[in-house]
Parts: C-alpha cells; structure tokens; sequence
C-alpha cells in the first residue's frame, strides 16, 4: 500500500477524521463524523483541499429560505 498522510483525529470544517478506508484510483477514503452526528466517507483531496466540509448539512442550512410563493 502506497505511503499516504495520517488524517485521522484531526478536524475539517464539521468533519472529524477517523479511519481510513479504502485506496480509490490513488487516492485513499477517510471515514468522517459530523459535527451534526452523520457518518461519511469522503477523499482525502477532498479534505485536504476544503472541498468537503459537512456531510451535506451545511449546504441545506446555507440556503435562504423567504417564505414567498414562486420567488426567485
């Protein structure tokens, strides 16, 4: 198995690395906890690079929400 950095323990946006997983077209997968509670797993590049930072949660609370019919 290739040489690859240690995440687990440390914290990325909401996530929190834990185990490692499997290697996927070079690139190995972590599992991650939520700050929400919800497991994932996601790329180490994604991590690494800030492109994965919840689990989806922040997306879905990040939405403006207006409470007018057919608004843009």
């Amino acid at each position: 198995m290739a040489r690859f950095d240690n995440l687990s323990g440390k914290t990325f946006g909401r996530l929190t690395v834990g185990e490692a997983g499997r290697n996927v077209h070079g690139n190995v997968t972590w599992t991650c906890v939520c700050s929400c509670g919800n497991e994932v797993t996601v790329l180490a590049s994604n991590l690494r690079g800030g492109k994965t930072v919840s689990c989806g949660c922040k997306q879905l609370e990040d939405k403006t929400i207006h409470g007018e019919h057919k608004s843009p």
